[in-house]
């Protein structure tokens, strides 16, 4: 008896010290230096499931589609998620990197996240036909009152882009330099050097005027106070492939 109740106790105590698949990061990648992290598994509000915050405001969503790592949400180019106070002011190192599934690619920009007006900060990743391009947006301030200091890198990705098919999009600041990747290839960088300035709320899914909206599914954004290297984002890549 008293050797069936052990048993029973190990496999209780084996249980419960499981990771949770929803609430842990699917990459471990500079785990420590991860800010926030939004997985999307949730019916209800937001939530950063590192315990840093949750959303403070969102609107209406068709939640629990499949995603890149069980579900995801869907942004109709009008909805968005509002995540309170931006937590990038300031920083001189910073990484993002959200799965996105574009609905449409024949539409004009639409943001992944955005943090600050121009005239306060502009700090953005997104889609766009900006041209005659469909591309791929980093904006980055640096100085509000001086435009020599907000720098914008576009690359065309007529060829790289598809509908209905899931991409992983990354921005890396590393004070010099902003480099973009999708998936895990770099598609070039462009220099400015010094801290972000960024006093605005931080969006996901539009920007904080409104009028860009993402059309299309979301999932899986990890934020780092850390500029990845390049063997880091192959790796953080290769973690979703392995699902």
């Amino acid at each position: 008896m008293k050797i069936a109740i052990s048993i029973v106790f190990i496999i209780l105590l084996i249980t419960s010290c499981k990771p949770n698949p929803i609430s842990n990061p699917v990459s471990n990648v500079a785990k420590s230096d991860l800010i926030h992290y939004y997985n999307f598994e949730q019916n209800g509000r937001l939530r950063d499931l590192i315990g840093n915050s949750n959303s403070i405001n969102e609107s209406v969503f068709e939640k629990g589609i499949k995603g890149i790592n069980g579900k995801s949400w869907f942004f109709n180019g009008t909805n968005f998620v509002d995540l309170g106070e931006s937590f990038i002011e300031g920083l001189s190192y910073f990484t993002s990197s959200c799965w996105v599934n574009l609905n449409k690619t024949n539409i004009g920009a639409q943001v992944i996240w955005d943090s600050g007006r121009i005239d306060v900060g502009c700090n953005n990743m997104m889609f766009g036909r900006f041209g005659e391009y469909w591309e791929f947006r980093l904006t980055t301030t640096l100085d509000a009152e001086d435009r020599t200091k907000t720098n914008i890198f576009s690359y065309n990705l007529s060829y790289l882009i598809k509908e209905k098919e899931w991409h992983m999009v990354t921005l890396v600041y590393d004070s010099k330099k902003i480099t973009g990747y999708i998936n895990d290839i770099s598609i070039g960088n462009i220099g400015l050097d010094g801290n972000i300035r960024s006093n605005e709320s931080f969006w996901l899914g539009d920007d904080s005027e409104g009028g860009f909206g993402l059309n299309g599914l979301l999932d899986e954004c990890y934020f780092w106070n850390n500029s990845l290297s390049e063997k880091e984002i192959k790796k953080h890549y290769n973690s979703f492939q392995r699902k």
